[in-house]
Order: structure tokens, then sequence, then C-alpha cells
């Protein structure tokens, strides 16, 4: 059987605090946005898709928090850049080829950089409904 017959594993790259903004922190004080409560939040949002799909959320930080910070560990990979959008452009270059790469984000430029490089763009509301509804 060739390779090339075998569908590419789909690879989620999540904009880590803009789908906290958009969906976790909505109606809610937002005051400490940046701590690392708020990114266990999003790890554990994503844990249980994590578990079926492979996924990759990325934050802001200028520094890596100390993994205790950040609560039990979950499925999902979590990465720590200067630039979230620069990391997530970088992860969808290397990425395809190898994988179905889908980018979570409701940044429309880094959306649309996404997209002129072959990646799947999906609003975060939309991947709010796909895991409470527990599609894939």
């Amino acid at each position: 059987m060739s390779t090339d017959s075998v569908p590419a594993r789909r690879l989620w790259l999540i904009d880590g605090f803009n789908v906290l903004h958009a969906c976790l922190l909505s109606g809610r004080d937002r005051s400490d946005w940046w701590q690392p409560q708020r990114q266990r939040e999003v790890m554990q949002w994503v844990h249980a898709f994590a578990e079926i799909e492979e996924v990759c959320v990325v934050f802001d930080a200028k520094s890596e928090p100390e993994a205790s910070l950040l609560g039990e560990p979950t499925s999902a990979e979590v990465c720590h850049a200067p630039s979230a959008d620069e990391a997530i452009i970088e992860r969808v270059r290397h990425s395809l080829g190898q994988h179905d790469v889908h980018v979570v984000t409701a940044d429309r430029p880094l959306g649309d950089r996404c997209r002129s490089l072959g990646a799947r763009v999906e609003r975060p509301w939309a991947f709010a409904r796909r895991i409470a509804s527990g599609t894939d």
C-alpha cells in the first residue's frame, strides 16, 4: 500500500490566550488572564479532545512557567513562546505533509497566514462546539 493513500494525522495548534479570551473568559473577570491558572483552564478544557487528536496549545510568554503552576499534565502538548503567532506559523511549516494541520484562532492575520501555508483554520467558537459535542 502506498503511503500516499494513508491520511495524515490531524494536528490542532491552538492559539492559547486567543481561545481563552474568546471562549473561557467571556463575561468573566479578565484581570489575571495571563496567569498560569488561566493557562491551566485552557489545558483542562482541551484535555479530552487531546486524548483522540494531537493537540498543541501555544501561549505567548517570555519564559515557560514552572510546570507545577500549570497543574496536572494533560493529553495536550503545551508550548510557550515570545510570540505565539510566530511559533504557530513555524509549527505549521514544519508539520504540513506529516499532519493535516488545523489552527484554532480568532486572530484574522494569523489565520490568513496559516491558510496561505496550507493549514485549515477554525474559529474558537466552532472549536468549542466541537469539544462540547465530542466530535472530531
